[in-house]
C-alpha cells in the first residue's frame, strides 16, 4: 500500500484501474516527490470528534456518535487513531457515493484519500471534503503531486526499517545475457 521504505522503492500497480495509478517515481524522486493521475488529499483527526459533529466527503455527510452507528453515522473511537479507522471504513463503504477511497497511512491518526477518477488538479475537481472544525480536518489539500518533504515525513509515507511489515524489494534479471535482459 502506501509505503516508501527508506532508500527503496515506492511500488504501486500503474494501471489506470488501481487507486494509485500514476504513481511515477524516478530518479528525481528525491528532489522532485512523486506525481500522480488521481488527485490525494490527507485528512487526520486532531482530536476526536464530540457526537454530532459532521464530515463530509462527495456527497455524503456523516454524523459522530457514541456508538452504534448505522447509516451515515460513525462511531468516536476511544483514541484518535479508532475514530480514523472507523472513517476510513464508512468512506470505502461508501466508496460510490464519497468518489473516493480511504487508506490508512504511517501515523494511523491520518488517512489519504484518492480520487476515483483519473483528473489533474484544479482542471479536475475531486470530491469536496468538509471538516468538521477542528477535530476532523485536511492535512494536505487535494493535489496531484506528493513533495519531497512529505514523502520523507514519516507520519505520512516513510517507514523506518525496522518496521516488521515492510517487505524489501528484489529485483530479479531477466533473459540474462539476451538484448531482452531486464530487471523486475
Amino acid at each position: 500500500m502506501l509505503k516508501l521504505q527508506e532508500k527503496g522503492l515506492f511500488v504501486t500497480n500503474l494501471t489506470l484501474n488501481s487507486p494509485f495509478a500514476g504513481f511515477v517515481l524516478g530518479s528525481n524522486n528525491e528532489n522532485d516527490g512523486a506525481n500522480m493521475a488521481r488527485p490525494v488529499m490527507v485528512i487526520s483527526v486532531a482530536t476526536n470528534p464530540a457526537p454530532t459533529e459532521t464530515i463530509g466527503i462527495g456527497t455524503k455527510t456523516y454524523t459522530f456518535i457514541a456508538s452504534g452507528a448505522t447509516g451515515d453515522q460513525i462511531n468516536v473511537g476511544t483514541l484518535a487513531v479508532d475514530t480514523m479507522a472507523n472513517i476510513i471504513a464508512k468512506i470505502n463503504e461508501d466508496t460510490a457515493d464519497t468518489g473516493v477511497t480511504a487508506y490508512a497511512l504511517q501515523d494511523a491518526s491520518l488517512a489519504v484519500l484518492v480520487s476515483n477518477v483519473v483528473g489533474t488538479v484544479p482542471a479536475y475537481t475531486p470530491p469536496t471534503f468538509t471538516p468538521d472544525g477542528s477535530n476532523v480536518v485536511a492535512a494536505i489539500a487535494w493535489a496531484n503531486v506528493i513533495a519531497q518533504a512529505t514523502l520523507e515525513n514519516e507520519d505520512y509515507y516513510k517507514i523506518a526499517l525496522s518496521d516488521p511489515s515492510a517487505k524489501p524489494i528484489v529485483l530479479v534479471e531477466r533473459n540474462a545475457g539476451t538484448y531482452q535482459n531486464f530487471l523486475y
